[in-house]
């Protein structure tokens, strides 16, 4: 939770110097609309490093808001499926754990993307904020995840007349189970519309 708040306020703090920075520019104004559906390949991995379980597919969509500006935001939310291949829970009163395999999750993505952008490509950078909705697994209840967990992105994009392609990846800050040290990875790729 602390690596939450201090993320946070680095996104704040970056925010606001990018607006400073791009109050004087003369480029294009206004804000352009990407609904975007994709795929994703997530996996799970243990800090430290003990193994790392493969990666599996699931899909997501949603929409992206980006600003016109050479350097600009853009802040998004999407609704996703992942895939885990295997979940180590720990039972610490029967002191015994559980390997389960291949769980599937829904959960609410909100990334803040902060960029730059010439000649139809861009290349961004930025957190994100993920919330677990529920499981498929029964044995998996939705109070084995974290409310909420971060991770950090780098991806980038390009628009061709009215489409948009983007890829990311984002690597997992904060741990997504409650009793075991481990975080998502999570390659995407996505297409879709800009207006």
């Amino acid at each position: 939770m602390e690596a939450i708040k201090i993320y946070s306020a680095i996104v704040i703090l970056t925010v606001l110097l990018l607006s400073s920075s791009s109050y004087g520019q003369t480029d294009k104004t206004g804000i352009r609309v990407m609904p975007q559906i994709g795929l994703n390949l997530t996996s799970l991995t243990d800090e430290p490093m003990v193994e790392t379980d493969k990666f599996r597919t699931g899909v997501e969509g949603g929409i992206w808001v980006q600003s016109k500006k050479t350097v600009f935001i853009m802040p998004g939310v999407f609704f996703a499926q992942q895939g885990l291949s295997s979940v180590y829970l720990e039972d610490l009163q029967n002191n015994y754990d559980t390997i389960l395999n291949k769980v599937d999750y829904r959960a609410v993505k909100v990334p803040v993307m902060f960029g730059v952008q010439a000649l139809g490509a861009r290349i961004y950078t930025g957190p994100s904020f993920t919330y677990i909705l529920n499981t498929d697994n029964p044995d998996v209840m939705v109070d084995e995840f974290r409310d909420l967990s971060l991770g950090l992105c780098v991806g980038g994009g390009f628009g061709f007349t009215i489409f948009s392609f983007d890829v990311r990846y984002e690597y997992g800050v904060s741990h997504v189970l409650r009793n075991r040290s481990a975080a998502t990875n999570t390659l995407t790729i996505s297409a879709g519309l800009k207006f």
